[in-house]
């Protein structure tokens, strides 16, 4: 995954959906994350609030510009997805409806890594350092976590 080609998975994204709202939800997802790695603070952190904020408010989905995305990512209807900005997903991914990929505990709390071709049925949770495998298929609602070694 290299991020200085953010703007060239567009086609990659663009290509394997269909739903307009989808491609609307991750043009402006590559888009906003070219900005956010540009490192000019006020641009980056202004276009973030503002990117955070509109794809809330439309799509009630947080996948935040600071997180790793591979190319071809299909979504599945682009609501209640959360996505902890420290998670890394790999190329080819697929999202449906109420995913939650993220921590377990405080912020700095290790997130997943999301391998490639790995297929989230709708709700699928996945919380705490632990890595997805390539071309695992996580069934609807599923819940996959590392616990951790201290109370939460």
């Amino acid at each position: 995954m290299q991020d200085k080609y953010e703007i060239r998975n567009i086609l990659g994204d663009w290509h394997i959906n269909s739903d307009l709202r989808v491609k609307f939800f991750l043009l402006y997802y590559r888009i906003s994350r070219t900005i956010y790695l540009t490192n000019i603070p006020v641009v980056s952190k202004l276009h973030t609030i503002v990117y955070y904020t509109l794809t809330t408010l439309l799509f009630n989905s947080e996948v935040h510009p600071a997180t790793k995305i591979g190319p071809g990512l299909r979504i599945f209807h682009p609501y209640l997805i959360i996505v902890n900005p420290q998670s890394v997903i790999g190329s080819n991914v697929t999202l449906r409806h109420g995913v939650t990929i993220g921590n377990v505990g405080g912020s700095t709390d290790a997130c997943p890594i999301i391998e490639d071709g790995v297929e989230f049925g709708a709700y699928s949770t996945v919380l705490g350092q632990i890595i997805i495998p390539s071309q695992t298929k996580l069934k609807f609602g599923s819940l996959h976590y590392v616990k951790l070694d201290r109370d939460v």
